[in-house]
Parts: structure tokens; C-alpha cells; sequence
């Protein structure tokens, strides 16, 4: 029985172990070409983000199509979530990952949570590795910013932000792949991996626009996956 209680007092303290570092904030910096990045265009993504050394994983789950643009370095290209909320050029936020938009933006939120759509992850990952269909990622910079306005605005429908426009190609390419817009809006669950970056000003700690990236796997998923193998462990020496 005390080994018993000895383990459950590891798992309890464990897991509280994961939920602090869950919450704990990253930092990222607008930066790149009028500092935002060269492919930047009107009020929306692409944005050149730089991480902080926490953050360097992520890169990986990149093409060199969407990291390092501009001559930057450490660098990913995101879109935002939220139409009525900013970031500035040249800024660095704090940073926590979740599901969700913070405060939701204009439309979709639930007590001020916007779950990421499936349609927007699906969308995000494939532009991630640099695959996703009719996107220019080779044209000129004109070109490119032209994709990343039909993107976004995608994104911000999804999103339940903006109005359904029927020429946009992203947003055809969504319902296409699920099956219809209700599907396409459907909460994605951490579904390809895709994350909000929910950002709040360094000094005041104001909610700031929420920003897309990709992770290997869930955050959640991965701290807990790391707290039980560690817990196996100890477990195997107290019952050995």
C-alpha cells in the first residue's frame, strides 16, 4: 500500500509538473522586409516570425519555401487568426500555444475561445511543407503576396472573420477536402499538428493578434508522453 501511495503522489506531482510547463510563454519577433517580412501584404500573413531558442524545433516542420525568407534566419512564415486585433513590425511578443484563438477574433468564439478550424490546419500544414496547390511560392514577390491575401482571406473565413467568397481558391480547395463548409469549420482538435500562437505584449501583457505554427506533435500530448515514460521508470524501481 505505501508503494502504491508513494506512486500516486509521483503521478499527481507529475502531472502538475506538465500543466505548469504547458503554460509556459514562448517569445517570437516580427521581422524581415518593412518588418514583417518581404511576402507581407495589406493587414494579414504571409509574416516572417523569428523564434527564441525554445521555440528553434518548429523549424523543422518548414520547407525551405517558408523559413528563413528575406535573408532572416530563424525564422517561419505564418497567418493570423483574428481580424480586429494587430502586431507590430520589428516586435517581440510572448507566446503560449494552444487550440484556440484568444478572444476570438470577430466571429466563432465560445467565452471568448475560437477553436482552429480543421479546414485552416489543413490549409496551414500543407503550406508549411511548402505543397500547398496553386499557392506561388516561386512567382515574384507581387505573385506571392497575391497568394498569401487568397490564403489569409481563406483562413479568416474558416475562421468565421470574413464573408464566403466563392473565387477563392483556398477556400474551394477546404470544402473540397471535407466535404462541405459546416465540415471544413469544424474544430481541427490539434488535427496536422497545427497550433495558435496566442501573443501578448512583452510589457503589458495585451492580447495581441494570434498567429499560426506547426509542431511535431501536440504539445499536450508530447508532455505528457514525456512525464509517463518517466513515471515507468520509477515505478519499475519501486516495484523491483
Amino acid at each position: 500500500m505505501k508503494k502504491k501511495s508513494v506512486f500516486m503522489s509521483l503521478v499527481i506531482a507529475a502531472l502538475f509538473v506538465v500543466f505548469a510547463q504547458s503554460a509556459l510563454a514562448y517569445q517570437v519577433t516580427t521581422t524581415g522586409g518593412g518588418g514583417f517580412g518581404i511576402y507581407q501584404y495589406m493587414n494579414g500573413g504571409e509574416f516572417t516570425l523569428q523564434v527564441d531558442n525554445d521555440l528553434m524545433p518548429v523549424l523543422n516542420n518548414y520547407s525551405s519555401l517558408t523559413s528563413n525568407q528575406g535573408n532572416t534566419t530563424n525564422t517561419f512564415q505564418s497567418f493570423c487568426l483574428e481580424l480586429n486585433e494587430d502586431i507590430k513590425p520589428n516586435t517581440t511578443y510572448n507566446a503560449a500555444m494552444s487550440n484556440a484563438a484568444v478572444a476570438g477574433g470577430i466571429g466563432g468564439a465560445t467565452n471568448g475561445v475560437d477553436p482552429i478550424s480543421i479546414g485552416t490546419a489543413w490549409l496551414y500544414s500543407a503550406f508549411a511543407k511548402g505543397t500547398l496547390a496553386d499557392y506561388d511560392f516561386a512567382g515574384t514577390i507581387a505573385e506571392r503576396k497575391a497568394s498569401a491575401f487568397d490564403l489569409q482571406y481563406a483562413i479568416w473565413w474558416l475562421e468565421d472573420e470574413k464573408a464566403y467568397d466563392a473565387s477563392n481558391i483556398f477556400i474551394q480547395a477546404a470544402i473540397a477536402m471535407f466535404g462541405d463548409a459546416a465540415t471544413a469549420k469544424a474544430d481541427s482538435n490539434g488535427a496536422y499538428n497545427v497550433m495558435a500562437l496566442n501573443l501578448t505584449d512583452v510589457a503589458t501583457g495585451d492580447l495581441r493578434q494570434d498567429q499560426l505554427v506547426v509542431v511535431p506533435i501536440p504539445s499536450a500530448i508530447w508532455l505528457l508522453g514525456t512525464a509517463f515514460m518517466g513515471l515507468i521508470g520509477v515505478r519499475r524501481r519501486f516495484t523491483a
